[in-house]
């Protein structure tokens, strides 16, 4: 019954401890540089506003060629 107790406790340890270290290392980044864009960042998209280009341009029917 020892073992028992002591594999829970240590189970619970090996649950707890990634939580609270991602909860810091989250805390830690949105004090340094933020975890979110901002608004006109996320209109625009990522890719025009961190990098200057467009990922996915559709094209409509008129467009393409056939």
């Amino acid at each position: 019954m020892v073992q028992l107790g002591r594999q829970c406790v240590l189970a619970g340890a090996g649950l707890l401890y990634p939580f609270i270290m991602t909860i810091a290392i989250l805390w830690v980044t949105e004090k340094t540089v933020g975890l979110r864009v901002s608004a006109t960042d996320q209109a625009i998209g990522l890719d025009a506003s961190d990098i200057g280009e467009r990922a996915y341009v559709v094209e409509t029917s008129e467009e393409a060629v056939i």
